[in-house]
């Protein structure tokens, strides 16, 4: 996409979301790099995505613009920046694959998003065991949840794993930037995920 009018347009809207600090400092090309990783493994060319806590647009906007083939739901639970991100996908001609909701990602697992994505991302949604018990609920059996981590991340408990239906952590490197991907292995229980603010005063792991 490079010198592209759809790269100057994804530049602009990602001065923006910084401008009204939906994304940090740092130079955009750093935050580009870092969004084409999660699919450095072989990401699918097609399919079903659900972004958590979409804030400024990043992984999900880049990603939606170099693999054309899929749709995404971008969650984002504050509405100033729900706002934002509608008018960015209407600049980035997205409107018809890539959708914004406006809602906290606990509610929106237990809504028609439920069970329904291939590949469900986030990007410093929070701690891990908080982002995949909302990840969780949102994927199908098959599918994947990818996130971003730090370069020293622990393994994290395949018992806790188990209780959400996920098998253990792939990990890959893709410049500077870690990430890990787990599988779905059996639907999530549906107990989860717990009310707004249960995982994080209760996390699993």
């Amino acid at each position: 996409m490079t010198g592209s009018p759809m790269s100057e347009q994804l530049f602009w809207c990602l001065r923006e979301a910084q401008r009204t600090g939906s994304v940090g400092s740092g130079a955009l090309e750093d935050h580009l790099e870092q969004a084409a990783g999660y699919f450095a493994s072989g990401g699918p060319p097609g399919g079903v995505c659900v972004d958590l806590g979409s804030g400024g647009g990043l992984p999900a906007l880049p990603l939606a613009l170099a693999y054309p083939t899929t749709s995404w739901t971008l969650v984002e639970a504050w509405e100033r920046r729900a706002a934002l991100l509608r008018r960015f996908v209407r600049l980035l001609e997205l409107t018809g694959r890539v959708s914004v909701v406006h809602d906290r990602a606990e509610r929106a697992a237990r809504g028609s998003l439920r069970g329904a994505a291939d590949v469900v991302t986030a990007r410093s949604f929070g701690p891990a065991a908080v982002t995949l018990e909302c990840a969780a609920p949102l994927v199908r059996v098959g599918g994947h949840i990818v996130l971003s981590v730090r370069e020293a991340e622990a393994p994290w408990p395949i018992d806790q794993l188990e209780q959400l239906g996920l098998g253990a952590g792939t990990d890959w490197q893709a410049g500077r930037f870690h990430y890990r991907c787990v599988e779905s292995l059996a639907q999530c229980p549906e107990k989860y995920p717990r009310r707004p603010g249960q995982a994080e005063k209760a996390p699993l792991f």
